[in-house]
């Protein structure tokens, strides 16, 4: 009988142990007293009758689990992820306990196969079947800790730190009290966990101060944030104001600014009643503290709270005078420093001293003034001298004619169509040009532009050569007046405009200096350009010197 009692019993707690899961997802593989485990009693819980706990270590697989106790509750959880356990401590003489999980189910009541006892550590072993669900767990870190966290708008256990989900997409919500919620999407795949670190941006508000005297020292949580009236952005919970201003009754609240919401602080300051303390002195320099702060030089009269104050008089060498001031409200205390040096030469060689830093600081004075006048008028004669910066552009015409008209023959002279430069020899390399120039005014004198020109040739089947040459026009004023000289240069490469039969190949690269005089919007030059042809046709001897005279159609300056 006695054997078949056990056997029943066995049976009895293996049917306890094994079979108390709703879907048998999850269940008890072992639970047992721990003899020699003292955890109980180095991190003990008291319970809410102020009596020392029981300690069940709960090992498990996998995170996400929670606990729930019978009548006597549970006094709390703390959950050994790393560890792979869950601390769960119980009151003495608990009965059972309820296991919840998200994904693998519940399992309701199970009854302890022991009796539970205070201050002892008991093992429990739970197993479950494998997750046919693809999923990973999301390891979660968001701050502040007391944030509420929504997967999918289900909000999450705060006991729960590593949730299990399904592979996908999911949606996330972070809320805190005073903190910009932040939201967003999160991707599970079945290879990798996903860490979700978010930290809370601090909610803001405003904080409008108007308290008079105008002027008063506002601090916020005991840092200055500037003086009244005053309007400022500061984070949204409780503060501490505080409101200081010499002569007046110091003034603290407390103020909850709300997200994007706005508070307003009015009022006025209790004046203090004040007294005056005069101060004289002989001594020339001599600094004067009232309170350990320096409040003039050498004489004058100070308003202060009525009450005692400590007054020094302080120049190293010749006074140091420290005397007790018992303020009345509405009177004046006088102090009165001499000068205490009994040794009349040292007394001699302070002021003079004082003296020469007087003549040193006027000297110093009157060369600061002559440096900004001098400033101020080379500043004006630069601005009516040179040209300001912007867009300026030019066209010009005029005539031109070769220097050595027999030379430039000689350099034609191979095609013997070319009768009519053989006949004039005197006009040939004669003609006439119109050229524009567009660009920008370059502090503090000069232009720089790019331009084209058309050059007609006077006489012969070459009157269409050198034409069309495109340049870079560098034009130097040398005063930004009415009228002003100028010097320019241009670096350009002619194209020829016309190839006939008879014509012969104008391209060539040139350079052309030119210098003139500029009266209003017009410039009148003489330039020399020289040519540096390319090919056998091309002129030999392309010198061509002109005059012409330009409009000014940019802006000049002054």
């Amino acid at each position: 009988m006695r054997r078949i009692a056990s056997l029943i019993t066995i049976i009895f707690c293996a049917s306890v142990v094994f079979a108390q899961s709703d879907d048998n997802s999850i269940s008890v593989a072992s639970f047992k007293k721990l003899e020699n485990d003292l955890t109980a009693r180095t991190q003990k819980k008291i319970d809410q009758n102020g009596e020392p706990c029981a300690l069940i270590k709960v090992s498990v697989q996998s995170d996400g689990f929670i606990f729930e106790g019978d009548g006597l509750g549970i006094v709390t959880t703390v959950p050994k992820i790393e560890e792979g356990e869950y601390w769960v401590y119980v009151p003495r003489g608990a009965k059972y306990l309820t296991v919840k999980h998200k994904t693998l189910g519940i399992l309701r009541q199970y009854a302890y196969p022991v009796k539970i006892e205070q201050q002892c550590t008991y093992e429990m072993r739970l197993s479950h079947k494998k997750i046919e669900t693809e999923g990973n767990y999301l390891i979660i870190n968001v701050e502040p800790k007391e944030s509420s966290i929504y997967i999918d708008d289900e909000k999450l256990d705060p006991e729960i730190k590593s949730p299990f989900l399904q592979t996908g997409i999911h949606t996330y919500r972070i809320e805190c009290d005073n903190y910009v919620t932040k939201t967003g999407t999160i991707t599970i795949s079945k290879s990798e966990r996903f860490n979700l670190d978010i930290t809370l941006e601090h909610a803001k508000g405003y904080l409008t101060v108007n308290y008079k005297p105008d002027g008063t020292d506002v601090l916020v949580d005991g840092k200055a944030v500037g003086k009244t009236p005053l309007r400022i952005r500061i984070e949204s919970g409780e503060h501490n104001l505080t409101l200081k201003n010499n002569l007046y009754i110091e003034e603290n609240q407390t103020v909850k600014v709300t997200r994007d919401g706005e508070i307003q602080i009015t009022g006025e300051l209790k004046r203090i009643p004040s007294g005056y303390i005069k101060v004289k002195t002989n001594v020339r320099g001599a600094l004067i503290y009232i309170d350990d702060k320096q409040v003039g030089k050498k004489h004058g009269v100070f308003e202060v709270p009525a009450g005692t104050h400590t007054v020094h008089i302080s120049k190293p060498g010749l006074i140091e005078k420290t005397q007790a001031a018992d303020v009345v409200a509405g009177k004046t205390y006088k102090v009165i420093a001499k000068e205490q040096l009994p040794d009349a030469s040292v007394r001699r060689e302070h002021r003079r001293a004082d003296r020469r830093e007087a003549r040193e600081r006027s000297r110093s004075e009157k060369q600061d003034a002559r440096a900004a006048e001098k400033q101020q008028n080379y500043d004006e004669r630069v601005g009516k001298r040179y040209m300001s910066t912007g867009i300026r552009g030019f066209i010009g015409g005029g005539l031109h004619f070769a220097p050595d008209a027999t030379e430039f023959v000689d350099g034609i002279k191979a095609d013997d169509s070319n009768s009519d430069e053989m006949k004039h020899p005197n006009a040939a390399g004669n003609g006439v040009h119109v050229s524009v120039s567009l660009g920008n005014n370059m502090k503090p004198f000069w232009y720089l532009g790019v331009g084209a020109s058309y050059v007609y040739m006077a006489t012969g089947t070459n009157r269409y050569g050198w034409s069309v040459p495109v340049y870079l026009d560098n034009r130097i004023e040398m005063f930004n007046r009415r009228i002003s000289p100028f010097v320019a240069l241009r670096l350009g490469a002619g194209v020829p405009c016309y190839t006939g039969n008879n014509s012969y190949n104008a391209c060539g690269f040139y350079f052309s200096p030119s210098a003139g005089m500029r009266i209003g919007n017009y410039s009148f030059g003489l330039s020399y350009t020289n040519n540096m042809p390319i090919g056998e046709k091309s002129f030999k001897a392309p010198q061509i010197i002109s005059v012409g005279v330009t409009y000014d159609i940019g802006g000049r300056g002054k």
